[in-house]
């Protein structure tokens, strides 16, 4: 009787490893909640438009921003003016190098760290930014994130160890492509907000009639609050934007391969023996949208969608659309 075999993720290990629960209830019961965050939703969009700024320019992502239906006009005007920022910012080395594939795919064995055998029971499937030969002559995957935290050394040295970036040049030089490097782009959500109407009772006014500069009668309108980040924006973009290049040694790789065998090896331990153990903390339970299922605030029979939520056709949602490596030939001519 064949098996189907489990596939590993970056956000699967990575949830894994925040919760036992939080990953049983997103990849073995397959759920999700209804309503998709804001964070995801305006991730999603900047994502897309960034590959459309490189593939058709920026007249032409913008216009995908304008025309998206999955944010709302505040969140439009924030990601075209991010978008607008991040093409002047890198205008003359948006391209920094020939894109050879963009939005690769891969599904590939799990390799056992010490016997170089392939596992059966386990596969590990991801998604590529991009594949770029730099103009120095290597090749280098390219990635780009949306964070909400400062971008300092603090967060860049946590991609020393980010595994992520480990499992994309893993998969990659398993395929065929000898990649040198990775770029890495960062893009920092704006800390500042639309301004709200100055409350009734705290307004001041001055003898001709019209309240103090520093007080408004209206709310921030969206195009307002756009213009104001545009500004903010040009006046700072070392504070919204970062490009970093991430190497790997070969001691970091064969630790990487070594993490993601072990994590897989509990996920399986931890499907044969159906227990999923929560990792209660401030951190972790604050913002899961989890939470009321866990503790039994919704209830819930384990089969039935719970209120709130969807069940998903795949436990893996982001890779629709994934090449699984059937452009990995070109390989050979990178």
């Amino acid at each position: 009787m064949s098996v189907n075999p489990l596939i590993i993720t970056h956000s699967s290990k990575a949830t894994f490893r925040q919760c036992r629960k939080l990953y049983e209830f997103k990849y073995e019961h397959r759920l999700r909640p209804a309503q998709e965050s804001r964070a995801l939703r305006f991730g999603t969009v900047i994502h897309e438009a960034i590959e459309e700024l490189r593939n058709n320019g920026l007249k032409s992502a913008i216009s995908m921003i304008t025309n998206t239906d999955k944010l709302d006009d505040f969140d439009i005007e924030t990601a075209a003016a991010l978008i607008a920022g991040y093409e002047k910012q890198y205008r003359d080395c948006l391209f920094i190098g020939k894109e050879l594939i963009a939005e690769f795919g891969f599904n590939l064995p799990m390799i056992h760290p010490d016997r170089a055998v392939e596992s059966k029971m386990v596969r590990c499937r991801g998604k590529i930014d991009a594949f770029v030969k730099l103009h120095d002559g290597r090749l280098a995957i390219r990635e780009t994130k949306t964070i909400s935290s400062t971008i300092d050394d603090r967060f860049f040295r946590y991609l020393l160890i980010d595994s992520q970036i480990s499992d994309y040049i893993i998969a990659a030089r398993k395929m065929g492509f000898n990649v040198d490097t990775v770029i890495y782009d960062v893009i920092r959500k704006p800390t500042i907000s639309p301004l709200k109407a100055t409350p009734i009772e705290k307004r001041k006014y001055k003898s001709d009639g019209a309240l103090y500069a520093n007080q408004r009668e209206f709310d921030e309108d969206a195009e307002g609050w756009g213009e104001r980040l545009v500004a903010d924006i040009e006046s700072r973009p070392e504070y919204y934007f970062a490009r970093h290049e991430i190497t790997r040694l070969e001691f970091e790789i064969d630790q990487a391969k070594r993490d993601a065998w072990d994590t897989a090896t509990d996920i399986l331990e931890a499907q044969r023996t159906g227990r999923w153990y929560r990792n209660p903390s401030r951190m972790n339970c604050d913002h899961c949208p989890f939470f009321d299922l866990c503790v039994g605030l919704v209830p819930w029979d384990g089969e039935r969608v719970p209120d709130g939520f969807i069940r998903v056709d795949t436990p893996h949602p982001e890779l629709k659309g994934n090449h699984d490596g059937k452009d990995a030939d070109t390989a050979a001519s990178v």
